[in-house]
């Protein structure tokens, strides 16, 4: 019908609709594409790809749109590109004799019809993409050579490689998209990077070609710049672009450029035509090409040695004082990745900093001041990048922050009241509080070494600056905010272990709001106040005690337990307390919980919803309490709610479950074999062999798989992997990485729990000889005897 159409101005608006109807169809196509190739469109193919060649070529100067918006025609070119994307990728063979036809039409499209102008946008990444889709394959190699090529990087790459004016408004007026697009890759869909993926996709069929092709277009629009730097700046951020798309074999988001180009000498062109703008005293100048170049040496950060890399950071350092926000929060966003960077020791396989806190000391103040004037910058409020900055210089210095603390609580605090009023960037807050946290967490490795009025004296002036903020955002009820609140009070508490004052009056106030029933309502407040709770029984148990409030937390327990989703935290909370709790404290206490524990249980056996997560917390908290409080006392508890209970849970419960709690953490399975040795040598079980046996097969299965795991060291937490701290934060409740503790030091049996079962059961078979040696030997399979011989002989004892 559009074939035959008499076209005349009375009728345009009926052709449009002809179009987009085209277009509708064209969509309709793919969708019923998209999952498998329907029969009837393979045996019609002919047809279709005949109608798409007609739509590629297809022209009407009547129909020619404004230079913004996308007209009919383009729309519909756009749409039937997608088509061939589809089959290009997904039925090759089907497609694959119109792939010539289709590589021509889409090449001259690009180079004869499509401009720069805005319009032409989907339509060029589209065609560029097919481009870069058919070069992929080593197949398709012969659909090009040297002279297409040629054709390919002049009139193609070139030409939507360049900074168009869309990118220079967005540059100065809305630069924080202009920031998202350029180094987060949120352009993907962009002219400039397709143009790059496309050379990369065709230098693996013409590599020495391209390279050199590209080399000499990168020195003719150097040249060009040279000539009159301050208007042809443009030929230079071309220049750096394509030197981007030729020089790098691989990329990712996490390293940058891994693998290179290895016919291109990166440090040759970076000493001649990226340090010579980088050590401009004008850092307002050129502005994009500083962007540019400050991106680059980010991009290409682990081809650097720590010795260049530092010879950077002071340059880097002076352009947070550039008056273009994109050129100041490149520089933060390239002195963070510097810090992420990472290599593997040789000799012990650990992974090392690149850059250490003694790289950066010499430069500290200036860098943390220039980089609050960053985030005081009034175009771009709440910079997360630049956050993030400051959150990574502090935890690389570590301690070496301390004489800059009043100055950082200050700026932070400042920071935290702004947000406040309307948080907007969870980003940008959670790199906020990440780095108050790290502020509370320098000061803990130097406690031990300062008295006790010193140590009170830095958490009065940590709490003196902090407090006022989280007291606003807590009567304010800004709930974005309050399960970080709940998480640094947490941190600054249990900090004051090395106290021995107790609970501050501050503290003291704030305890009885924390188990009202409505605090538990917010799914986020949980975790952050289980944190809390611990804190507080970690170091004001006595004042808990001598207020009556013991019974309060058992209550949050038990409310904690009766929900899936929260009966973690309820585990957690109980361990707390039996930690930190004498025998007799918690004896009247004690059957009920217990009770409660084994209904939660059955009720989820009685639904088929048994859980291992529950079983393997429940084994937990009964053999820890077996560790701390003795295996008779626990024997007691159960032998009061059903005579033989201990026993029933070891043969049916244990049995079915031990295997889950090899997935606890070191600490946690060392405790177990404590807390299970303690039950083997105890009178509990002399007269079960069965059960004993048992728990004997528990505790090798735990000794085996506690070797195989290592622990996170403290100082190992100092920097965390850029994985965990992905920008990926729930909605209701974002773990603080950094608002953790070092571990409670172990007890000696604890610390060795392997030679303390061991030496523990031969001092125990000593006293019934030849008994529970041939318990031992019917009870276990060879696998297992064979690792209790290798304990003996490793910890010189025997079996009597």
């Amino acid at each position: 019908l559009i074939q035959s159409f008499t076209l005349t101005n009375n009728q345009l608006i009926d052709l449009e609709n002809l179009l987009e109807t085209h277009r509708l169809m064209t969509r309709i196509f793919y969708s019923l594409n998209w999952l498998d190739l329907p029969e009837i469109f393979e045996d019609n193919i002919d047809n279709w790809m005949n109608e798409f060649l007609f739509y590629l070529a297809y022209k009407n100067n009547v129909l020619v749109s404004n230079k913004e918006v996308p007209g009919p025609v383009e729309k519909l070119q756009a749409a039937i590109i997608d088509n061939l994307n589809l089959y290009a990728s997904k039925y090759d063979e089907e497609f694959n004799p119109y792939l010539p036809q289709f590589t021509q039409s889409i090449w001259q499209l690009l180079i004869q019809v499509i401009t720069i102008e805005p319009k032409y946008d989907i339509l060029a990444t589209n065609a560029i993409k097919f481009l870069i889709s058919i070069s992929n394959k080593p197949r398709n190699a012969g659909l090009f050579n040297e002279s297409i090529v040629k054709d390919i990087i002049e009139n193609i790459v070139i030409r939507n490689i360049i900074c168009v004016e869309h990118d220079e408004e967005l540059f100065n007026d809305n630069p924080v998209d202009y920031i998202r697009k350029d180094i987060e890759g949120s352009d993907q869909d962009s002219r400039r990077r397709c143009s790059i993926e496309l050379i990369r996709s065709l230098l693996k069929h013409f590599h020495n070609y391209i390279t050199n092709l590209c080399l000499t277009y990168i020195s003719s629009l150097l040249d060009n710049y040279y000539i009159n730097p301050s208007t042809n700046w443009k030929s230079k951020d071309t220049a750096l672009h394509l030197f981007l798309s030729v020089s790098i074999v691989s990329q990712s988001s996490n390293s940058g450029a891994i693998t290179l180009n290895q016919s291109i000498n990166l440090i040759d062109f970076f000493t001649k035509y990226i340090l010579t703008d980088l050590h401009d005293s004008n850092i307002n100048s050129n502005p994009i090409i500083k962007a540019d170049i400050i991106k680059m040496v980010c991009i290409y950060r682990i081809q650097f040695p720590s010795s260049f890399i530092l010879e950077l950071i002071p340059h880097l350092i002076k352009y947070l004082n550039s008056e273009y926000i994109v050129v100041s929060t490149y520089s933060a966003y390239t002195i963070e990745k510097f810090l992420t960077i990472k290599d593997k020791d040789a000799a012990s396989n650990v992974s090392i900093n690149r850059i250490t806190k003694d790289g950066i000391k010499p430069y500290i103040e200036i860098l943390l001041t220039n980089l609050f004037v960053v985030l005081d910058n009034s175009d771009y409020v709440e910079n997360d990048y630049v956050m993030k900055c400051v959150m990574r210089v502090l935890h690389t210095l570590s301690t070496d922050i301390i004489p800059y603390i009043a100055l950082l609580l200050g700026k932070l605090t400042i920071l935290l009241s702004n947000a406040c009023k309307n948080p907007m960037n969870p980003y940008y807050n959670h790199y906020l509080f990440e780095s108050i946290a790290l502020i509370i967490k320098s000061i803990y490795p130097t406690i031990h070494a300062i008295d006790g009025t010193a140590i009170n004296n830095i958490y009065n002036q940590l709490e003196l600056s902090l407090f006022p903020s989280f007291q606003f955002i807590l009567t304010q009820d800004i709930v974005e905010f309050i399960p970080y609140v709940f998480q640094l009070l947490a941190q600054l508490l249990s900090s004051r272990l090395g106290s021995s004052t107790g609970l501050s009056n501050s503290y003291r106030a704030l305890f009885p709001p924390l188990l009202t029933p409505s605090m538990w309502e917010r799914k986020g407040n949980v975790p952050a106040l289980i944190d809390l709770l611990k804190a507080y029984i970690s170091v004001g148990m006595n004042e808990i005690i001598a207020g009556n409030h013991l019974v309060g937390i058992l209550g949050v327990f038990q409310k904690l337990l009766s929900n899936k989703s929260t009966e973690v935290h309820a585990f957690s909370l109980l361990v707390s307390i039996i930690q930190h709790n004498t025998t007799a404290t918690l004896s009247p206490y004690l059957s009920t919980v217990f009770n409660l524990l084994l209904i939660r249980m059955q009720d989820q056996l009685k639904d088929n919803n048994k859980t291992p997560k529950y079983c393997k917390h429940f084994i937990h908290f009964i053999i820890l309490f077996s560790f701390l409080h003795s295996a008779e006392k626990l024997n007691e508890i159960f032998e009061s709610l059903t005579p033989g209970l201990l026993v029933m849970i070891i043969l049916n419960v244990m049995s079915n479950n031990i295997v889950q709690c090899c997935s606890l953490d070191k600490i946690e399975m060392k405790q177990m074999i404590v807390g299970f040795t303690r039950l083997l040598v105890s009178p509990v079980l002399v007269s079960r062999s069965d059960a004993w046996i048992a728990v004997l097969k528990f505790v090798l299965l735990l000794v085996n798989a506690e070797s195989g795991k290592t622990i996170v060291d403290s100082d190992d937490l100092t920097f965390i992997d850029e994985e965990a701290e992905a920008r990926e934060f729930d909605s209701t409740y974002s773990k603080l990485l950094y608002a953790t503790l070092p571990p409670p030091v172990s007890s000696v049996e604890v610390a060795a729990a392997s030679a303390f079962f061991i030496k523990s059961l031969a001092e125990f078979t000593s006293k019934y000889p030849g008994q529970y040696t041939s318990t031992i030997q019917s009870g276990l399979d060879a696998k297992m005897m064979n690792e209790l011989q290798e304990l003996l002989q490793l910890n010189g004892v025997t079996l009597m």
